[in-house]
């Protein structure tokens, strides 16, 4: 409901509780994931993705969290080579070593997006 109401510190609150009372179930940190990301926070949101899938690995809920991975790498990886064409320091980072580049800039990709931005 915070959510819709454009709310998303108090839906962000009210998500980490039901994480607090029960941070095994992965419906939680899968809607903790969405809100970030709704948040801008993606590198977050990627974090909250990946806890939700080793929670999740093989039921209805994974295909859609693998789903969101790939949506957020793309994003990340969009955000990536927009910061490296305006960040020249960013650019050269990411020519010595893009995986620590990336991940200094509190980008979180997945093992697919990592290769992606390898290439």
């Amino acid at each position: 409901a915070y959510q819709r109401r454009g709310d998303l510190a108090r839906a962000r609150w009210f998500v980490d509780a039901l994480i607090a009372v029960d941070p095994l179930e992965p419906e939680h940190h899968f809607r903790r994931a969405l809100l970030l990301e709704e948040g801008g926070d993606l590198g977050g949101a990627a974090r909250s993705l990946h806890r939700a899938l080793g929670l999740s690995p093989d039921d209805d809920l994974a295909s859609e969290i693998r789903l969101a991975v790939r949506l957020l790498d793309s994003g990340q990886l969009r955000q990536i080579v927009q910061r490296a064409d305006e960040e020249l320091l960013f650019n050269l980072a990411l020519r010595r070593d893009a995986r620590a580049a990336a991940a200094e800039r509190g980008y979180f990709l997945s093992s697919f997006g990592l290769v992606l931005l390898d290439a």
